[in-house]
């Protein structure tokens, strides 16, 4: 797991894209990009804006975008839900209960959690201060001023 703290001296914005080759998606394999603002203000004054890209993939049949819609359900109730804790802290441990949810979700259908590929990158913006954390074998580039970074 990856955790970075960058602070910027102007406004700062965030664009989330997936980038991938040639595959198609299938039924197999599925990434969903994730925009969510706390329910109030007060929280985004404390917490931020909370961005995550998630994807999933296995060779067996799951119903991917049920799992995936949870696990950024569980992470947002992990994230948003202590607002007494540091920024920091509380997006390592939504990132590690979305990531335990999705493998014992498969566990309890019996599936060899080795044949499941769980990736999530998730990015807070709060004020000026951008936190990304990461899980599995995704990529984070930051674009500034023309250079990826």
């Amino acid at each position: 797991m990856f955790f970075k703290e960058v602070t910027m001296k102007k406004s700062l914005g965030i664009n989330l894209a997936e980038l991938k080759g040639g595959e198609e998606e299938s039924e197999q394999a599925l990434t969903k990009i994730y925009i969510e603002k706390p329910p109030d203000e007060e929280t985004l004054r404390l917490k931020g804006k909370l961005y995550a890209l998630i994807s999933l993939a296995s060779a067996d049949s799951l119903k991917l975008k049920d799992f995936l819609d949870k696990a950024l359900e569980e992470l947002k109730i992990e994230y948003y839900g202590d607002t007494q804790d540091n920024v920091l802290k509380s997006l390592e441990r939504g990132i590690k209960k979305a990531y335990f949810y999705v493998q014992a979700e498969i566990q309890a259908k019996g599936i060899l959690t080795e044949g499941v590929d769980f990736n999530i990158v998730v990015a807070i913006l709060w004020g000026n201060v951008l936190y990304l954390g990461q899980l599995g074998l995704t990529k984070v580039a930051i674009l500034r001023e023309g250079n990826l970074k």
